[in-house]
C-alpha cells in the first residue's frame, strides 16, 4: 500500500523507516479525512494536536505473497484523522465483557492506559472508563464511589460516543445519591433532564428526583409523628406521599422495558406505601414487581413482603 505525499502532515516534515514489522504484529486501523483507504498502523503516542504512529508500508507485494511490511514512523495531526479503530487484544475484550470486583486492578490499569484516547472516534476508551466506574460504584464504599464519580465525569466530558456519555450521566447521578449528596444529584438531574433525549437518562433523572421527594416525605413524617390528627399537616403529608409514589412509578409505567431502573422505582414505591401505612398498596406493587421483574435484585424483598406483610421498611434501597 503506497502513501501519497502530502496526505499526512509530519511534525518534522520527515518520515523515517524504523523497522520491519513482525508477521505477528497487530495493527490499528487509521482513517484519514482526505483518504478513501484506511491505513494499517501502530499508534505509539498522543500529543495535544497530533499522534505518533508507525504506518505499515508493503514492499514487493503483500506480506503473505512474498513481500515485506515495514513500518514508517509518522506524526499525524488530529485534525486530519477521521477515526482510529484500535486493535483489541483478546484479554482486553474478555475484561470488558465481564468486569467484576475481582478484576478491579486490571480494569484500573486498562482505563489509565486508554483514557487519553477518549476523544478519538472509534476508540473504546469510554467503555473501559464505564467498566471500572461501574465496579467502583457497586462496591458502595465512599472512597471508591468518589473515584467512580470522577471517572463517570471524565467519560461524560470527553468521550466521542454520545451513548456512553448518557451512561456516564446516569452513573454520576447514582454516585451522588450513594455519597449522600441528594441536593447535588437533584440539581444535576434537572440540568440533564433539560436536554436529555435518551430514555435511560430520562428515567434515571426521574428516579433522582423521586429520591429527593422521598427524603422530603420522610423528613415530614419525622417532624409530624401525629400527622393524621392535624388536618392541615395531613393534607401536606398526603400531597408529598402521592407525588413521591408517582415519581417512583414513572419508569415502570412509561419505560417498563428498562428493567433495572423500573424495578428499582417499583420497589421504592413499595417502601413509600409502607411509610404511608398503606400495606395493601405495598403488597399489590410487590406482586407487580414479582410478575414483571422476577429476576431483579428486588424480587426477593418483594417475595418476603408478600409472604410477611408486616416487614419493616429499610431506607436507602
Amino acid at each position: 500500500m503506497r502513501i501519497r505525499a502530502g496526505v499526512i502532515l509530519l511534525l518534522s516534515g520527515l518520515a523515517t523507516l524504523v523497522e520491519v514489522a513482525s508477521p505477528t504484529m497487530a495493527f490499528d486501523v487509521l482513517k484519514l479525512v482526505d483518504e478513501e483507504e484506511p491505513l494499517k498502523c501502530r499508534v505509539d503516542g498522543l500529543g495535544d494536536t497530533f499522534i505518533v504512529a508507525r504506518v505499515a508500508i508493503e514492499i514487493g507485494g503483500p506480506a503473505g505473497a512474498g513481500g515485506k511490511t515495514r513500518t514508517e514512523q509518522r506524526t499525524i495531526q488530529l485534525a486530519d484523522i477521521e477515526f482510529i479503530d484500535f486493535e483489541m487484544p483478546e484479554a482486553e475484550a474478555s475484561l470488558l465483557e465481564s468486569p467484576t470486583a475481582g478484576k478491579l486492578e486490571q480494569l484500573r490499569d486498562l482505563w489509565e492506559s486508554k483514557s487519553k484516547w477518549l476523544g478519538i472516534r472509534r476508540s473504546n476508551s469510554g467503555a473501559a472508563g464505564l467498566a471500572v466506574a461501574d465496579v467502583l460504584l457497586q462496591s458502595g464504599e465512599a472512597a471508591k464511589v468518589s473515584v467512580a464519580l470522577a471517572t463517570y465525569a471524565a467519560v461524560e466530558r470527553g468521550d466521542w460516543d454520545t451513548g456512553r456519555q448518557a451512561l456516564a450521566q446516569q452513573g454520576k447521578l447514582r454516585c451522588l445519591l450513594v455519597l449522600g449528596r441528594p441536593e447535588e444529584a437533584l440539581e444535576e438531574a434537572k440540568r440533564v433532564a433539560e436536554t436529555a433525549e435518551d430514555p435511560g437518562i430520562l428515567v434515571e433523572t426521574r428516579l433522582v428526583m423521586a429520591q429527593a421527594a422521598r427524603d422530603q416525605f420522610e423528613a415530614l413524617l419525622e417532624e409530624n409523628p401525629k400527622w393524621r390528627e392535624d388536618d392541615e399537616v395531613r393534607e401536606q403529608v398526603m400531597e408529598h406521599y402521592h407525588a413521591t409514589v408517582d415519581q417512583f412509578l414513572y419508569p415502570c409505567l412509561f419505560h417498563g422495558s428498562l428493567e433495572e431502573p423500573a424495578a428499582r422505582g417499583l420497589w421504592n414505591a413499595v417502601e413509600v406505601y409502607l411509610l404511608g401505612e398503606d400495606r395493601e398498596a405495598a403488597q399489590n406493587s410487590a406482586n407487580d414487581l414479582l410478575k414483571l421483574y422476577p429476576a431483579s435484585e428486588y424480587a426477593e424483598k418483594a417475595r418476603l413482603l408478600v409472604k410477611a406483610p408486616t416487614v419493616e421498611v429499610v431506607p436507602g434501597n
